[in-house]
């Protein structure tokens, strides 16, 4: 283990959320496929069906609970992607649109916006300069989880995964351990007062941001391989064309809890709709990590887009 990690040996692992709970259930209908198609820009939309579903079940009036105010909601953070004001703000400086936090109610229009942020995230990538980041690659799950890590933690060069990923590969740690876990170990470490990556109430010092990355790429992947019940190996999983060294890093104890004896997601029916996945016993060491939230936003979140 490089020397970088010191003091963390024992966290370097993809530790499951800690709240209680079933992972969320509910109706799926044609809509959301046929919208996730038509609003794409590019964007698998397994990941953007993926993404809507471990954000807000689904449910288009969903709002995240107010951490700081028991029982109360963050009404503005809305919708299918859970858009919040930062994202919104952004969205329509940079698209010429007036959209409002209660247009975020509307399917079509919170779809676009997420899309919109994903493929912003990307370019963003493109553009940051790293081996890690710059080559689009949607067979790669460690791309793909930095692009999920991006969505919900920031992903800018200024408080995001670029500027980590930066300092990661000019520490000259290898390839194959830049992950989105040691990223966060290395953030927390690197930064360790900053509101953003502390390890003491900054976003990324909790277990439940690598939990969603985790399980929503693990949902990316079983939809795109067109599995809707039973369980998945990380083999199972893995994309056709996926490079080297991809099903080791699955397999490893970072991704593991996320891939072993899951339910599987919702995925397009033969016609073009979604089918409601076979619910299976869950075990019982993943059943906390699988109820993360029902809504994994927080009102810290996705203020990074500078």
């Amino acid at each position: 283990m490089p020397a970088y990690f010191a003091g963390f040996e024992g966290a370097l692992s993809w530790v499951p959320g800690t709240v209680a709970g079933a992972a969320p259930k509910a109706k799926l209908d044609d809509r959301y496929n046929a919208i996730f198609t038509r609003v794409a820009q590019g964007i698998p939309i397994q990941l953007l069906a993926s993404n809507a579903w471990h954000e807000s079940a689904f449910d288009p009036k969903a709002h995240p609970p107010d951490p700081a105010h028991k029982g109360q909601l963050l009404t503005n953070i809305t919708g299918l992607g859970q858009i919040t004001p930062g994202c919104l703000k952004t969205f329509n400086q940079l698209n010429h649109y007036s959209y409002t936090n209660a247009d975020m109610e509307d399917p079509e229009k919170n779809s676009m916006v997420a899309a919109w942020l994903f493929r912003f995230i990307v370019d963003q990538y493109k553009k940051s300069g790293t081996a890690t980041l710059a080559t689009p690659n949607w067979d790669d799950p460690n791309w793909v989880s930095f692009v999920l890590l991006g969505y919900g933690g920031g992903y800018s060069p200024t408080a995001g995964v670029i500027r980590i990923v930066k300092e990661m590969e000019a520490k000259q740690i290898p390839a194959g351990q830049i992950t989105p876990a040691n990223a966060r170990l290395v953030a927390m470490k690197l930064f360790p007062k900053s509101h953003i990556y502390n390890n003491g109430g900054g976003q990324w010092s909790d277990p439940a941001l690598l939990a969603s990355v985790a399980v929503k790429l693990r949902d990316y992947l079983a939809l795109r391989k067109g599995l809707t019940s039973g369980t998945a190996t990380a083999a199972e999983l893995l994309p056709a064309h996926a490079p080297p060294g991809a099903l080791q890093q699955l397999q490893q104890p970072a991704f593991a809890p996320a891939v072993a004896a899951v339910p599987a997601p919702p995925a397009p029916s033969p016609g073009g709709g979604w089918v409601k996945p076979t619910v299976i016993a869950v075990a019982a060491a993943l059943a906390v990590g699988l109820g993360f939230r029902a809504f994994d936003g927080a009102g810290a979140r996705r203020k990074e887009y500078a």
